[in-house]
């Protein structure tokens, strides 16, 4: 809307019939001639990009892949050029068309992050890729999906091409669980090697919502009672579904960890990111801690005594979680302050940096 917006503004000196004659979205596959005729018969180009990204977003969102590549190829190769596919790129991703937003998010340049990100999290559930479905159904359909996303990225430079796989893994695997109002472990468990973290995140997402009311998680047993659901196989939690536009929860942007810089690290759903553990077993701590995270009725006190696991990548997810989180009950100040004296030098690096920028007390409920 932001460049329809600007395209009635460009219009006020010509003429804005022709623009919002333009700017009508094709209503059937033969009218795509026309509305790409419409934004080329514009008086000034700069109105004739701006209709052309327009209408390759439209597209996008209707699944119309095609018509928002004609409308991209009239767009003067630059800036330009890289905006329109990456507005056509997570729109498609919007309207449940993976594959055909990759195509377009490969094309859109220094973009290109930002555009798998958009697509990624905006893709919708599917009824045919939900962890309901029996397990000899969903694994084969979810492979045979990330395969071919995996076919699509290879268009994409080199370094990006891993992280848009593990994105688009989480994006499939966080729509089998998160907000169906059922949580199953046997799902996850099943699939393949490659895609266990993902699947691991998916389900205790979905396990760590529906396991407690709000604002009644243990403090102290959360963590382990979500451990004990995968490790034991279930049972199944039910509860209620929530509605696509409303999985919302509280995630972490990527801070620049000294101590983690050449960790992998595993895409969460809505756009976080988690350290990927040594081995199951520890990936499995660290899924239940985000998980919890993710929940925005979570505190201080429910991370703060794995600062002190004796794994390392436990530990400095805690810390992470931990500065993110709202005090409670607790001193921030004073529980920051302890940590800096931490012997894990990357638990101590959180203290200080937390201590340093103090964005938490800005928080509602931070220390007065």
């Amino acid at each position: 809307m932001i460049l329809a917006t600007a395209l009635l503004a460009l219009a006020c000196s010509g003429d804005q019939q022709a623009v919002q004659r333009a700017m009508a979205p094709p209503r059937a596959e033969a009218d795509a001639p026309k509305a790409l005729a419409d934004c080329a018969a514009l008086d000034f180009e700069e109105m004739r990009v701006l209709c052309h990204i327009e209408l390759a977003a439209q597209a996008g969102s209707r699944g119309d892949s095609s018509l928002a590549e004609q409308a991209c190829d009239q767009v003067p190769a630059g800036t330009w050029a890289y905006e329109c596919h990456f507005r056509a790129g997570e729109e498609l991703g919007r309207s449940g068309q993976p594959v055909a937003a990759i195509e377009h998010c490969s094309r859109a340049d220094r973009f290109t992050r930002f555009c798998i990100t958009h697509a990624g999290w905006a893709l919708p559930p599917r009824a045919d890729l939900s962890a309901q479905q029996p397990i000899d159904v969903l694994i084969p359909a979810l492979d045979a999906e990330i395969a071919a996303i995996e076919i699509a990225t290879q268009a994409m430079e080199a370094q990006l091409r891993p992280e848009a796989v593990d994105t688009f893994r989480m994006a499939l695997w966080a729509n089998a669980y998160y907000g169906t109002g059922h949580a199953h472990p046997a799902a996850a468990l099943a699939a393949s090697p490659d895609q266990q973290p993902q699947a691991r995140s998916a389900y205790l997402f979905e396990a760590a919502r529906l396991s407690w009311p709000a604002g009644t998680v243990p403090e102290n047993t959360a963590v382990p009672h979500l451990v004990a659901l995968w490790q034991q196989g279930g049972p199944a939690l039910e509860g209620d579904p929530l509605p696509p536009d409303g999985r919302h929860g509280r995630y972490s942007v990527p801070l620049p960890v000294p101590c983690e810089r050449e960790l992998q690290p595993v895409p969460l759903y809505g756009g976080g990111r988690r350290l990927l553990g040594a081995d199951a077993n520890e990936d499995l701590v660290i899924a239940a801690l985000e998980a919890l995270f993710f929940r925005p009725d979570t505190t201080v006190a429910h991370f703060q005594p794995w600062v002190d696991d004796p794994r390392d990548r436990v530990r400095w997810t805690a810390a992470r979680l931990l500065r993110l989180s709202e005090p409670g009950e607790l001193d921030m100040v004073a529980t920051l302050e302890a940590m800096r004296g931490h012997s894990d030098s990357c638990v101590a690096w959180h203290a200080r940096d937390a201590l340093d920028k103090r964005a938490w007390e800005r928080k509602p409920g931070g220390p007065r």
